[in-house]
């Protein structure tokens, strides 16, 4: 994707206009035509500085024409419509990797959640039925103790908001 308008203050850039990386692209390119690298100055110094193409639009960087120019065998030209495309032969920037995403908690399964709700749900119940029984212990000892010693009158026990124990003498 080429970025510019071809103006020579904004030139039409194909790939990349960071000269290590065209640099990088050039090696590239012609090392897969079998040119020795001592062979790359030229066309990275080219590639490296704004150019007008015969169709009066400036490029910067390495395209498709700079690799179709460096070709063994051609002759000085190219068409100058390919300054616009990538070249063919080349080698992406090097991207450092993203930061790898924290590996996902893996919920528990359902089952063992509702195990553990049921066992604590069991624990409070439990502990309400403790209590309550204690209550119902101590009312039975009061109400056995005033029975035991003839209370002559009616008796009435409060117990923690449900209904009152009335105690009431035999006849």
């Amino acid at each position: 994707m080429s970025t510019g308008t071809g103006s020579l203050p904004d030139p039409i850039i194909a790939m990349s206009a960071d000269p290590a990386q065209i640099a990088l692209d050039v090696r590239v390119s012609l090392a897969a035509f079998g040119i020795p690298e001592r062979e790359d100055f030229y066309w990275v110094d080219k590639a490296s500085r704004p150019a007008e193409f015969s169709n009066h639009v400036w490029h910067l960087g390495w395209n498709a024409y700079w690799e179709a120019r460096a070709l063994p065998g051609n002759q000085g030209s190219a068409d100058p419509n390919l300054g616009r495309l990538p070249a063919v032969h080349t080698r992406t920037p090097v991207v450092p990797p993203p930061n790898p995403a924290p590996a996902p908690i893996e919920p528990a399964p359902l089952s063992e959640v509702l195990a553990a709700l049921t066992f604590a749900r069991l624990n409070a119940i439990d502990a309400r039925l403790t209590a309550l029984e204690d209550h119902l212990i101590a009312i039975g000892v009061l109400a056995e103790h005033l029975a035991a010693q003839a209370y002559a009158g009616t008796v009435t026990i409060p117990y923690l908001g449900a209904a009152p124990i009335t105690l009431r003498p035999k006849a």
